[in-house]
């Protein structure tokens, strides 16, 4: 426009009565230390989870959904599986048009890595163990699968990601700078 300025690429999510804005440009609503993320197990039961969620799927074009898959952490697959099959089956009404999801499946997050590996034209076999390490935000995970089949007895995760790597780095810079330093998605961006 006349001023220099584009419009922010975000989108305006209701859950219940709570409003959500969310979207690749969100980073420039919220503050840098208050990234709207829940680091704790309950997070895929959380407005925020679902919000994120719809704000994907208002991304895209369909209004027929006939397969939405989803990740979880392993260490919290048992607990929530059934929860968002339940939660996302169904109408939703975005902001502009309202989509219908006929079935959901929930995976381990490492096991999409598997995926990626068919899509980059490597054979996954049956009958050879595969390892799959995921050191995520919020937890590491691990999955051994043999082909794509997970196998549950071997695979796990624990809460122990990248966030606490990013905090003490921030309590390094606030001693260092003697200010109080929060911004953990800077730290993040610029690692």
């Amino acid at each position: 426009n006349s001023h220099g300025t584009s419009r922010r690429d975000t989108y305006i999510i209701k859950v219940g009565d709570k409003l959500h804005e969310v979207g690749p440009d969100v980073g420039l609503v919220v503050s840098q230390s208050n990234s709207g993320r829940y680091l704790n197990d309950d997070f895929p039961s959380s407005s925020n989870y679902t919000a994120l969620v719809l704000g994907a799927i208002s991304q895209m074009t369909a209004n027929n959904i006939d397969h939405l898959v989803l990740g979880l952490p392993v260490h919290t697959l048992k607990r929530f599986t059934e929860y968002l099959k339940i939660h996302f089956t169904g109408t939703f009404n975005l902001a502009d048009r309202q989509v219908t999801i006929k079935k959901v499946s929930v995976l381990a997050q490492p096991i999409g890595t598997l995926v990626r590996c068919v899509s980059e034209q490597m054979t996954i076999k049956s009958g050879i163990n595969h390892l799959i390490i995921d050191p995520g935000y919020y937890s590491t995970d691990w999955v051994v699968a043999d082909g794509f089949n997970m196998k549950p007895s071997r695979s796990d995760g624990k809460v122990a990601g990248v966030y606490p790597i990013l905090n003490e780095v921030a309590a390094l810079i606030s001693k260092d700078l003697n200010i109080r330093f929060d911004q953990i998605e800077r730290i993040s961006r610029a690692i």
